[in-house]
């Protein structure tokens, strides 16, 4: 069997799409993080007001530090961001996927965050620099697989 390149791990499917997000996105950001709440608590857990504070929050650019993955109709099934509002040495990745549908842009997004947090560090003016990140239920199987020994990250 071949391993896997990087690329190959972080490519999403054949029509799907990255961008940056805009405040105009806000809604259908919303929808997706109370889906990927739902499976994960049961209920959403996040207004509105919260989705637009998290895009604009402070040391959080939109054209820089976001994205979000659309699905060949164009839907948004994922969002990637930062936390970091007071440019401390430490940075939390969040990442938001629907629920099974968004699965194969989870790794794409969580690529292209780590890739900026290595910029961040630099720019934030800290080395080294500690990202956390945190792990629902919806995504058990990826959090397991991405400590396990050996498997492909």
């Amino acid at each position: 069997m071949r391993a896997m390149t990087a690329a190959a791990t972080t490519a999403l499917p054949e029509g799907w799409t990255t961008r940056r997000p805009k405040l105009d996105d806000a809604e259908e950001i919303l929808a997706l993080v109370h889906a990927s709440d739902i499976a994960a608590f049961g209920e959403p857990d996040c207004t509105l007001d919260e989705v637009r504070e998290m895009l604009t929050e402070p040391n959080t650019d939109m054209s820089r530090d976001c994205w979000i993955a659309l699905d060949p109709a164009g839907k948004i099934i994922g969002w990637a961001y930062p936390r970091n509002a007071n440019r401390g040495d430490r940075d939390f990745a969040d990442v938001y996927i629907w629920p099974e549908h968004g699965r194969p842009a989870l790794r794409p997004l969580l690529a292209l965050l780590m890739d900026r947090m290595a910029e961040r560090a630099a720019e934030f003016g800290h080395d080294p620099y500690e990202v956390r990140a945190g792990a629902i239920a919806s995504e058990g199987s990826w959090s397991r697989r991405s400590r396990t020994p050996g498997s492909p990250s």
